[in-house]
């Protein structure tokens, strides 16, 4: 963190208690002073020790080391009361290892709840550095780990329970005595890994198929922030395939100078099947990163965030301390904060219905220049409203989302995207579905000389391009370029003092901060909107998918640029998925499907110059969106989101968790104290059938089972069958049930009946 500290030099006591809390809770200071002697940096160590009681009081998943596991597993754990019987607490473990089978390892990608019991502890694979090699300090906390720790040493109720945010002061104002004066907190780059991911990472001339260094990126950065640039590559990198044809659709469109170009129905039907593939594909390679990571089970056992209010009490489960907030205060919450957004959104569709009116009048003037240009005009100031109105909203969206009061981080960022993605939906494709499905109704035609499929292709082009400017200006050059202009100003500035260095922390706090929690989530949001304009409305403007391949080619560079060179280093998250966007980015196809159909059978004028009846179209629409929709369910039928080879290793880091670290017994150990040797169980048999013709100690009275057979007295019948009668007997055992043995008569020899050998009945029971 970053402190300030009072003119005389003399720290504030809020900061001097602040401190103190954090040393109460294990952690390790090294304060160094900036150059101008203002403010003060602290920086934060927390010991080993600290390190292992945390995460094994918070069940941190970590990686087990391969070789130790295999050993472990293979040799078993014997139960030292069984010696003389070869007994195990836990049989040895041999699993089948054919890759045919499964492509992975039996003991890869191992992650089991950290423990410090010393058998235990050794099991977690070690971080190995020269200072840690063959050493006693190895330990398993990489510095992503133990980044992740301290976060929650900071802000979990359970230990510090700050806020940091909310203790952070604006950089103009000074702070009160009993404030921390914080003024910023961040994690420290290590230079020698910003340099290796900027060789390996930020490749220009890189092909979309070559490898990525995604596991050093998670390593450095977090699970979730990684996930965000593990779907855009996989996103761009399908998106080769309708930028090739879309290619080849536009100069189609454009040889025939006409929107309803021969190709053009091919191109709605084949986008409709790639975005349905496209995402089935992008589950399968989501689940196998959670099992390669260690992070299936991450949402079930989130923290609470520290901005989370509730009453004190005792959890009705197991007695623990928790928070509580009643259910009707949630609801009244949500109720208040979604019709606030209802009615901003109101407000958008009252935006477009003026610059349509707009249109409308210019279209009505009988000016030529204003018919000329009205389409034109209307679309970029509907583009320029889209850019205003997201970013005013942006802001509103945060402030809703805090009165709601979500228990976790998770279900916080799903409500703040549920809020953008429905702003930004309507604010960002209304004026499309007007033009496409009701302009023509409402005012006659959707402009003079030119189709409304021709009105929705310039609309598209226009809002499309000036998104994609914006977009990148905005979150590319508007940022590298301030920060160069910021920090050579420093360097100056140093430079003219007489100084020939500074602090590495206080260089660090020259960069931009990072909002861990939400820092992504525009990055999502921009990839929704653009996706949107892809598969919605790419029968308007087929280039639509080759300009997305680009700019997100470009930017997946760019936002890797900014997070080594612009920001400050984000805080860690762990992330199971891609969360709430999966289900945004459903949601787009499926409106895809419709919308596409819906174009293609009412807003084209005809399809391959078939003269289409009203209930032809109809038809059409109802059997095309249908079939696309079927093949999306039978492919998610067909393609499971979780492949088997990554079923059976998540499985498997179940099965290890379980019995080497749990320790749960095998399930038959516990019957282990009642087996009998065999040559008991013969006497024990022998003895029950030369007892057989002894009187029933608790004989029934006949009257007495006649009285309790619920039909009355039916007749006794004698059941004959093979070489002839069945003797009938019934084990029973008091608190138990009862066993009914069928035991055939002997072979007669003479007058003699041969009795059945003993080791027949044993077989039969």
């Amino acid at each position: 963190p970053s402190l300030q500290r009072r003119p005389t030099g003399l720290l504030l006591p809020g900061t001097k208690k602040m401190l103190q809390r954090l040393a109460q809770f294990g952690f390790k200071m090294k304060f160094v002073w900036s150059q101008d002697g203002d403010t003060l940096f602290v920086k934060l160590h927390v010991p080993l020790p600290v390190l292992e009681t945390a995460a094994d009081l918070l069940d941190f998943n970590l990686p087990l080391d391969k070789e130790v596991v295999r050993a472990m597993a293979e040799a078993g754990v014997p139960d030292p009361a069984r010696a003389d019987s070869d007994g195990w607490i836990i049989a040895p473990i041999h699993p089948n290892e054919d890759r045919s089978i499964c492509k992975y390892d039996p003991f890869d990608y191992m992650y089991a709840p950290f423990d410090r019991e010393p058998r235990r502890r050794r099991l977690f694979m070690n971080k190995i550095t020269p200072a840690t090699h063959n050493s006693v300090h190895a330990h398993p906390f990489s510095s992503n780990v133990r980044l992740k720790l301290i976060r929650e040493l900071l802000y979990n109720p359970r230990f510090c329970g700050y806020d940091l945010e909310k203790l952070m002061l604006p950089s103009d104002e000074r702070a009160e005595a009993d404030e921390p004066g914080l003024l910023m907190h961040f994690a420290i780059h290590n230079p020698s890994r910003v340099q290796f991911l900027s060789e390996n990472w930020i490749r220009w001339c890189k092909s979309p198929f070559a490898k990525e260094p995604f596991t050093r990126v998670k390593d450095y950065f977090g699970e979730q922030i990684t996930l965000y640039f593990v779907f855009l590559h996989h996103y761009y990198k399908w998106l080769l395939l309708p930028a090739s044809f879309g290619l080849l659709v536009q100069a189609n469109v454009g040889w025939e100078l006409n929107t309803q170009a021969v190709l053009v129905p091919v191109f709605i039907i084949f986008l409709s099947f790639w975005c349905v593939t496209m995402l089935e594909f992008w589950k399968r390679r989501q689940a196998e990163i959670a099992v390669l990571w260690g992070t299936t089970e991450y949402e079930e056992t989130e923290s609470d965030r520290p901005a989370f209010r509730g009453k004190h009490t005792t959890s009705p489960v197991d007695g623990s301390d928790m928070l509580f907030y009643p259910r009707y205060k949630a609801y009244a919450g949500l109720a208040y904060t979604y019709g606030i957004v209802g009615t901003l959104i109101m407000g958008v569709i009252a935006v477009v219905v003026g610059i349509f009116t707009l249109r409308y009048y210019m279209l009505a003037a009988n000016v030529s220049t204003l018919t000329e240009v009205a389409p034109y005009v209307a679309s970029t100031l509907n583009a320029l409203s889209i850019q205003l109105l997201n970013y005013l909203y942006g802001k509103v969206a945060r402030h809703l989302t805090d009165i709601e009061n979500h228990r976790t981080d998770t279900q916080y960022v799903d409500a703040l995207i549920i809020k953008n993605f429905a702003f930004q939906f309507i604010n960002s494709y209304s004026s499309f579905y007007y033009i496409g499905f009701i302009q023509e109704q409402v005012q006659g035609s959707c402009g003079e000389g030119i189709t409304c499929m021709d009105a929705l292709a310039i609309n598209t082009a226009i809002i499309f391009a000036v998104a994609l400017t914006a977009g990148n200006l905005q979150e590319i050059a508007l940022p590298l370029v301030l920060s160069q202009w910021k920090l050579k100003k420093k360097v100056d500035a140093l430079e003219e003092n007489g100084l020939d260095a500074m602090p590495m922390v206080e260089f660090q706090s020259l960069l931009e901060p990072y909002d861990s929690l939400t820092g992504s989530m525009d990055d999502y949001l921009e990839l929704a909107v653009q996706y949107g304009y892809v598969t919605l409305f790419a029968a308007a403007f087929p280039a639509a998918p080759f300009l997305a391949f680009v700019s997100n080619y470009v930017e997946y560079r760019f936002d890797a640029l900014k997070l080594l060179k612009v920001f400050q280093r984000p805080m860690p998250r762990p992330a199971e998925d891609i969360g709430t966007w999966q289900t945004v980015f459903e949601v787009i196809t499926v409106l895809a499907v419709i919308t596409n159909a819906g174009l293609m059978t009412f807003t084209f004028d005809d399809v391959w110059n078939i003269e289409w009846t009203v209930p032809g179209r109809l038809w059409t629409f109802i059997l095309f969106q249908y079939f696309v929709l079927g093949f999306m369910f039978g492919l998610a039928k067909a393609i499971p989101d979780v492949s088997t080879d990554v079923e059976i290793q998540r499985r498997r880091q179940l099965h290890t968790a379980a019995k080497l670290i749990r320790m749960e017994p095998d399930e038959d150990d516990e019957l282990g104290s009642l087996s009998v040797k065999m040559s008991a169980i013969d006497a024990m048999i022998a003895d029950a059938v030369a007892k057989l013709d002894e009187p029933d100690d608790e004989p029934i009275p006949v009257d007495t089972i006649r009285d309790l057979l619920p039909l009355g007295d039916p007749r006794r019948k004698l059941r004959r069958g093979g070489s002839g009668p069945r003797e009938r007997l019934l084990l029973a055992s008091e608190g138990g049930g009862a066993l009914r043995i069928e035991v055939p008569q002997g072979e007669k020899k003479g007058d003699e009946e041969e009795p059945s050998p003993i080791h027949s009945v044993t077989s039969r029971l």
